[in-house]
């Protein structure tokens, strides 16, 4: 009999520990899962008049809870086809709502890009507006004016010369930056880098070398294509350049 008592005691301590083992492989197994999205809607009003203070807000939400923790929240403001940009710092208001006030001066069409950074994402969304009434010459130079950010008529070139890399091994990134054709110093660069597929982004700060030129080591996680996107700040700029890196 009392063979028998160890023996069920035994058995009763295995299935105990069989069920906190479960416990802990489903509790890990949520952890695990990828976080959803960040969502960004720029919120303008319906008419916008010159001279009169207007408020630009951006919604933030993520699996349609509102955002009130977001790292930073910037609105980058330009006239279309213009090269300066200005950048406004916005205002956490309440209900995942950012915001500021601006007074444009002039009619013309605008282009607004929400750059929101918030739990290990970042997310840019851009709109395009009109501020009064401009010329019917001016509406026919597109609401854009044939700018992208970042590219076309931009005065900062980056070139970010990696294509390849191994993955788990350290990989130096660097990316020389050149402003008006000439090596633009002092700027804050940084890299954005995720796997295409994934929700989940990494921002590294890269490190001044001299020149222009901006490096950082990475060890890529895993095999397959990953997306660099090199963003570039100084003062009221902020210009970016994706680009496909394939890691073996």
């Amino acid at each position: 009999m009392k063979k028998l008592m160890v023996l069920f005691i035994g058995l009763l301590a295995v299935a105990l520990v069989g069920c906190a083992d479960g416990e802990d492989q489903d509790n890990s197994a949520g952890t695990n899962e990828p976080p959803k999205l960040i969502e960004v809607e720029i919120l303008l009003p319906d008419k916008i008049d010159p001279n009169v203070e207007t408020e630009i807000k951006t919604h933030v939400t993520q699996d349609g809870e509102n955002v009130e923790d977001a790292n930073e929240v910037k609105f980058e403001v330009f006239k279309a086809g213009d090269k300066d940009h200005e950048m406004l710092e916005a205002k956490h208001i309440g209900d995942g709502v950012y915001g500021v006030k601006k007074t444009f001066t002039e009619e013309g069409n605008y282009v607004v890009i929400s750059h929101v950074t918030a739990r290990e994402m970042h997310n840019m969304p851009k709109k395009e507006f009109v501020v009064g009434n401009p010329s019917e010459a001016e509406s026919e130079h597109g609401s854009s004016g044939g700018h992208e950010h970042g590219h076309g008529e931009s005065s900062v070139a980056i070139d970010f010369p990696v294509n390849s890399a191994d993955s788990g091994e350290d990989t130096l990134l660097t990316a020389v930056i050149k402003h008006e054709d000439k090596p633009l110093e002092g700027a804050k660069i940084t890299f954005e880098i995720w796997k295409h597929g994934d929700e989940k982004h990494d921002f590294t700060p890269a490190k001044e070398v001299g020149g222009g030129k901006y490096e950082w080591k990475h060890a890529f996680p895993s095999a397959g294509e990953f997306t660099v996107n090199v963003h570039v700040e100084i003062g009221n700029l902020h210009e970016h350049e994706e680009k496909t890196v394939t890691v073996n």
